[in-house]
């Protein structure tokens, strides 16, 4: 199974990115930002297990939040409204008149306050571990304690979130944080923090008409469950269901089981045995888009700034580039100095990384020298992979 990725203009003119996966009756899943990246969670083979049993029942739509993911990731508005705003620019892109959502954490924000707008095209509501304020999940006063290490280090700051979600020492955090740097930058994170912290849905939920699922997961340690309580003892139509397990790294077992019976149907059990082992550059020939770049003109660009001017150039451009990649789901081959060799399991990934990096280098904002240029060049095939490198016409 594979996704599409497409994207939608909300009314500011922001860019937002959705997947599309299955078939059947439509279930939105709303973001909760600032962790969110559809092709790194689709290449993850443990949250694309989830992903792709859900989408054997459901046409299921995702999308990265403003600021985060493939998404644009420059945006002034991240209020309630303008995250709202999202979800209608696909909604109306796709010409949906009616679906179900499902959301988790601060994604509750935006389904509810859509849900309350809009009662007559939302048909069912899962709210997976919800609270009724922003300030429930982390007070202004924690995030002032986090916010230095946020913008001046992020990866500590990542680790430590990590840590709190799935416990000190525990393999999945690394993991976890990487992905977490790889979905937003540290000034947006922070920004979106303290936009979702002002956020309050004790006049929301009151008025959404659907029935809805609330679950809370056992493992759940960001905030208390009175606050799930509190949301909960909000809705009209309420089914409620305590599971084991995080959700954190996608749909565990035990809840797809929950939204199956809450749609009236009988989903079979994920199984262990349908673990999708990720492509490795050294395994079996397989489908892959290669994107190469390369620094115009870095010959005459070496002479004119010296070996030390003409390394901190290079240097600028590595960090650039390897950031790109990590952003789109590319995996490194190689560095030549002045380019790169890398492959994506997503053609529309590397075009985006592409035209990412184009902006990026090129944007006079980078510390590099006017008239700074790369060529990229993209083409697809089945390449020989050989000791960590690929060969082959696609390759040429």
């Amino acid at each position: 199974m594979e996704q599409r990725i497409q994207f939608a203009q909300a009314r500011d003119g922001t860019r937002i990115a959705f997947a599309i996966s299955g078939g059947g009756p439509t279930l939105i899943s709303i973001p909760a930002p600032p962790d969110n990246h559809l092709q790194l969670e689709w290449d993850d083979p443990s949250r694309r297990r989830g992903l792709e049993h859900l989408s054997t029942f459901r046409r299921l739509i995702r999308y990265d939040g403003r600021g985060t993911g493939l998404s644009d990731r420059e945006v002034g508005d991240l209020s309630l409204e303008a995250r709202v705003s999202d979800l209608e620019a696909i909604v109306d892109r796709l010409g949906i008149e009616t679906f179900a959502l499902l959301s988790g954490g601060h994604g509750n924000q935006v389904s509810v306050a859509y849900a309350a707008a809009n009662p007559e095209r939302v048909s069912q509501l899962i709210a997976v571990n919800p609270f009724p304020r922003g300030s429930d999940f982390m007070s202004p006063q924690q995030l002032a304690m986090y916010q230095q290490m946020l913008e001046t280090d992020f990866r500590m700051f990542t680790d430590v979130v990590a840590a709190q979600t799935f416990g000190w020492g525990k393999e999945e955090g690394p993991r976890y944080a990487d992905y977490f740097r790889a979905s937003v930058e540290p000034k947006m994170a922070s920004r979106i923090y303290n936009a979702m912290l002002t956020v309050d849905l004790t006049e929301h939920l009151p008025k959404v008409r659907c029935p809805v699922l609330v679950i809370r997961t056992n493992a759940t340690k960001m905030f208390p469950e009175s606050a799930t309580r509190e949301f909960a003892a909000l809705i009209e139509d309420l089914h409620l269901a305590a599971i084991s397990g995080s959700p954190v790294e996608g749909a565990t077992p035990d809840m797809l089981t929950r939204m199956g019976a809450f749609f009236g149907e009988d989903w079979p059990p994920l199984k262990e045995e349908e673990v999708i082992e990720p492509p490795h550059p050294d395994s079996r020939p397989a489908l892959r888009t290669v994107l190469f770049t390369d620094i115009e003109g870095h010959a005459s660009m070496m002479n004119r700034l010296g070996d030390a001017g003409g390394r901190d150039v290079l240097r600028v451009h590595e960090e650039t580039t390897r950031d790109a990649l990590r952003a789109f789901g590319g995996t490194e081959v190689k560095t030549m100095g002045d380019g790169f060799l890398a492959w994506f399991r997503s053609i529309q990934s590397a075009l985006d990384c592409a035209a990412a990096l184009q902006r990026q280098l090129s944007s006079g904002r980078s510390a590099l020298p006017e008239g700074f240029r790369i060529r990229v060049g993209i083409n697809a095939g089945e390449p020989i992979a050989e000791d960590g490198d690929l060969f082959g016409s696609s390759v040429i």
